[in-house]
C-alpha cells in the first residue's frame, strides 16, 4: 500500500509538472501571436497583468506539486512498513 501510494505521488508530481509546461508554452505562444498578429499597444497595457498572473500560476503549480509530492514521498518511504512486519511476526 505505502510503495502504490509513493508512486502515485511521484506519478502526480510528473503530472503536475508537464502539464503547467504544456500550458506555458501554449499561453506564451498565444500571448506572442496575439501581439504580432494585432500590433496593439493598448491589447498589451491591457493583456499583461492577466498573461504575468497566468505565468505566476503555472509557475507556482508547475513547481510546488512536485515539490509537495516530493516531500510526502520522502515522508512516506521514512515510515516503517507496519503491515509487512505485522504479517512475519509468528502468531
Amino acid at each position: 500500500m505505502k510503495s502504490d501510494l509513493i508512486a502515485w505521488l511521484a506519478q502526480a508530481g510528473s503530472w503536475a509538472w508537464h502539464s503547467a509546461l504544456t500550458l506555458f508554452v501554449v499561453v506564451n505562444a498565444g500571448a506572442g501571436l496575439a501581439v504580432l498578429v494585432n500590433r496593439s499597444q493598448s491589447m498589451v497595457d491591457r493583456w499583461t497583468p492577466r498573461w504575468l498572473a497566468a505565468n505566476i500560476a503555472l509557475l507556482g503549480f508547475g513547481l510546488g506539486t512536485p515539490v509537495v509530492s516530493w516531500a510526502l514521498r520522502l515522508g512516506l518511504s521514512l515510515l516503517p512498513d507496519l503491515g509487512s512486519s505485522a504479517v512475519a511476526l509468528p502468531k
